[in-house]
This record gives structure tokens, sequence and C-alpha cells, in this order.
């Protein structure tokens, strides 16, 4: 079962030779958290 927080820690060493690996599961996270932000409906 595949987590966004073990692909970013397992992929972390691989950042000098790939870092576009890691952006992967960092940007579906902070799209994640955006997401929930708005669905929130709060202003910031």
């Amino acid at each position: 079962m595949a987590e966004l927080g073990l692909m970013t820690v397992e992929l972390f060493p691989y950042y000098s030779e790939a870092p576009w690996l890691l952006a992967q599961p960092l940007m579906v996270i902070a799209l994640l958290v955006f997401s929930f932000h708005l669905l929130a409906g709060k202003r910031v």
C-alpha cells in the first residue's frame, strides 16, 4: 500500500540525482492540504 510520507522518505536520498521524483509526492501533499483548506471554507 502506497503512502505519501513513506514515498517522500524513501526518495529523499535520490534528491540530488532526480529532484522531480521527490517533487511528485510533495506536490500531492500540498494539493491535498490546499483542497482541504478550501473545503473548510476558512479565509486566510
